[in-house]
């Protein structure tokens, strides 16, 4: 997952977005980081030779994986109570679908499928 590079990289702008960000990640990813495309790239010019030769963001297809969990999970709320979640795990897996559905939909989040290279080598 990666995260949108013009609010990734404007903290005074998205100073809520990341203590919300931060938030998710505690509860569903702990120790996890959500990067930019551009802060990726930053990273591998600084430590590597690889450049990014092709991306493919399939973040808007996985929006409506999530939001296919998210209704099953509905649909399926008192199996899952039986099987012994409870309402407060289930409310939670419910947040994390909607609101990463919504930031994929929205494109401040991303799935990216990155092909990557050395310069002067072929692929």
């Amino acid at each position: 997952m990666t995260y949108s590079c013009a609010l990734y990289e404007d903290p005074a702008a998205t100073i809520e977005e990341a203590q919300r960000a931060k938030r998710l990640a505690v509860i569903r990813f702990p120790g996890g980081h959500l990067p930019s495309l551009a802060a990726l790239a930053s990273a591998m010019a600084g430590r590597s030779r690889l450049v990014v030769e092709e991306v493919e963001n399939v973040g808007p297809h996985y929006a409506r994986t999530l939001r296919a969990w998210r209704e099953r999970l509905a649909a399926h709320r008192d199996e899952a109570r039986t099987l012994g979640f409870d309402d407060h795990l289930l409310r939670a897996w419910e947040y994390y679908f909607s609101y990463c559905e919504a930031g994929f939909a929205a494109r401040y989040l991303g799935d990216l499928q990155l092909v990557l290279m050395r310069p002067g080598e072929e692929g």
